[in-house]
């Protein structure tokens, strides 16, 4: 059975987790894995075995910004079961770490990763923990990515993968008045080649926001004594962050940053017309 087959499938879409239990006590030299699979039979991910334990579930994971909310509840955990009576009803519970992964096309992927937080035997029922994701373990804020429809990567940067030489001309300044700046090597590109990009002198750096023939604007002037007609200069070609601008100017579209699909208003700003995309 192929794996297109399975998902479309009403008996063998059923999800088959792999849940990893990794007791990692403070200060300890030795750790202890209990791993199991809501699968009827064993499973090797990696070189390790699931053994099957029956009625084992996770809950869903949650597509949130605020991090803490993105908690994990596993049930269907026996009473009896000695791993968990034996290490997790302690006040060392939180020392525990808990990796689910889900079943893919080539095999199983690591879904989500967090610590316990509790662990109960609610009346008549199994085993329940409750897990906070791994975000939560940060001792400080942890930098991440965000998504735009703009691309949020900076033109040249290693994400972007555009190579800066190929996009950058060089030349020497013949006037200089406020934040405009003059020189033959701009009229040598099309109007708007260099919005968006950055003029660099005597390792001072402006940002270009308007450019038509042999004069650029910039963001802001440069100081009378970092910048002076006669001087050479480097500039790039800007960027408009956009997957067209990407894909039409720069043939990066495979690198591009943006997400371009998302919606631009709800449905309720937008006069109840549906979104456009």
């Amino acid at each position: 059975m192929s794996f297109s087959t399975d998902d479309q499938s009403v008996q063998n879409s059923q999800i088959e987790e792999l849940i990893e239990f990794e007791y990692n006590p403070k200060n300890a030299t030795f750790h202890t894995f209990y791993r199991v699979t809501s699968a009827a039979y064993p499973i090797v991910h990696d070189g390790k075995t699931f053994k099957p334990l029956a009625g084992i579930r996770s809950g869903n994971i949650q597509s949130t910004i605020e991090p803490g909310k993105n908690v994990m509840k596993i049930e269907g955990i026996p009473r009896t079961n000695e791993y968990f009576s034996r290490h997790l009803f302690s006040t060392r519970t939180h020392e525990t770490i808990v990796r689910i992964y889900h079943v893919q096309p080539t095999g199983y992927a690591l879904a989500w990763t967090g610590k316990i937080s509790s662990v109960t035997r609610p009346e008549g029922q199994g085993i329940m923990i409750m897990c906070n994701p791994i975000s939560t373990m940060a001792k400080k804020p942890v930098s991440c990515g965000g998504y735009s429809v703009q691309c949020t990567h900076k033109l040249f940067s290693r994400r972007c993968g555009v190579d800066r030489a190929t996009w950058s001309r060089s030349g020497t300044i013949t006037a200089i008045s406020g934040n405009t700046v003059q020189s033959s090597a701009f009229s040598t590109e099309a109007d708007g080649f260099f919005t968006g990009g950055e003029l660099t002198v005597n390792q001072e750096v402006k940002t270009i926001v308007g450019h038509a023939g042999d004069t650029v604007t910039l963001l802001d002037a440069f100081y009378s004594d970092d910048a002076q007609a006669g001087d050479s200069f480097d500039a790039t070609a800007g960027c408009a962050h956009t997957i067209d601008e990407c894909d039409s100017r720069f043939n990066n579209k495979e690198n591009c940053g943006s997400c371009p699909h998302i919606p631009d208003a709800n449905d309720i700003q937008n006069g109840n017309k549906g979104f456009t995309y």
